[in-house]
């Protein structure tokens, strides 16, 4: 019993950390090739700020909070936008909810993307007099020529793939090896269903991409950014938060705590979402895939956290980075606990 629950573990870890890794490279790459043009169009359009950063909020990932801050940290964005961006935004839980419970994830993303929208508008009105901005001195937004990518042709891909650099032979491999996976069943869904057919679309578009993205961006991006930085803690989190909900409810009767306690758990959800980190949220993700606690819950959590995002903010301006959690967390209460008293 606890060996074979210890290996299901690990397997829906590997397809999870999998499908979240793919899905950032995948943002990664969009970002990257369209971020120079894109920055000069948002600076220029402050009357529909809050709407584009809530819509970068609810990109999965880390992308869309990192852009959103810095843009308001190069005075691009207003602290209305940007809480509109936090507020939307959902971190590298969004990929994990995308992967388990996509009808669902759609609901809470648009639900997000207004809610966003609605407090970032507030907040630009109780800041209309202005006191509330970024301290910076400059508005530029230094986008580097070798950042913006550009594909390789036919005769590089070849070359690349018959001499392929380390990090292309790893991932490449690790792809290839989540694709079979799925392919003969021996981890992730196993019925023939649009579940696993996505997943077998999304690790060979994954591999593909892997193969004929230029060995700087490859280096730089995917392997230097996401994979180094963000793939060991994606698979630590996830495994923790799969062990949790996994033994809680075979040993530990965490499903029967929960379902009596449900007051007690939404406030967990207010307080953790504090935490800068996305990580601690996947335990609430992770209960709701189990049907464990409802939609309010995890609404809840997804409004009050804002990942890792707000790192870089901290290190502009404290001031700033509690302003916009305190404003993260009343829009939590107010839209969560409405959710939650209507019994959702």
């Amino acid at each position: 019993m606890l060996y074979s629950l210890i290996i299901d573990t690990a397997k829906h870890t590997i397809i999870v950390a999998g499908l979240v890794f793919a899905m950032m490279m995948w943002v990664d790459y969009i970002n990257t090739s369209t971020r120079g043009r894109l920055t000069e169009y948002f600076k220029n359009k402050k009357s529909s700020q809050n709407v584009v950063s809530a819509l970068a909020g609810i990109v999965p990932g880390c992308v869309g909070c990192f852009f959103t801050v810095s843009c308001y940290t190069h005075r691009i964005f207003t602290i209305g936008a940007l809480t509109a961006g936090l507020i939307a935004s959902s971190g590298d839980e969004a990929f994990v909810m995308i992967a388990m419970f996509p009808k669902e994830a759609l609901l809470l993303f648009g639900i997000l993307f207004v809610v966003g929208i609605i407090f970032g508008v507030i907040t630009d009105y109780l800041n209309r007099d202005g006191k509330l901005k970024s301290k910076a001195k400059t508005d530029t937004f230094e986008v580097h020529e070798d950042e913006v990518m550009r594909p390789m042709n036919l005769k590089q891909i070849l070359q690349s793939v018959a001499k392929p650099i380390a990090s292309r032979l790893l991932l490449g491999l690790a792809f290839a090896l989540l694709l079979l996976s799925v392919m003969f069943g021996w981890m992730g869904p196993e019925e023939w269903e649009w579940e696993r057919i996505s997943f077998l679309i999304i690790f060979a578009a994954s591999f593909a991409l892997v193969i004929v993205t230029p060995n700087h961006y490859l280096k730089e991006h995917i392997w230097g950014h996401i994979a180094k930085k963000h793939l060991a803690r994606i698979v630590i989190w996830t495994f923790i938060a799969l062990v949790i909900v996994n033994f809680g409810l075979n040993y530990w009767h965490v499903g029967e705590f929960v379902r009596s306690h449900m007051s007690i758990v939404f406030a967990l959800a207010l307080l953790i979402g504090i935490i800068p980190e996305s990580g601690p949220n996947l335990v609430f993700v992770m209960l709701f895939a189990q049907g464990i606690v409802p939609f309010s819950i995890l609404l809840t959590s997804s409004i009050a956290q804002s990942g890792h995002g707000l790192l870089p903010l901290l290190s502009h301006s404290l001031r700033d980075a509690i302003t916009v959690k305190i404003l993260c967390l009343i829009a939590a209460l107010l839209v969560g606990g409405t959710f939650y008293a209507a019994g959702f």
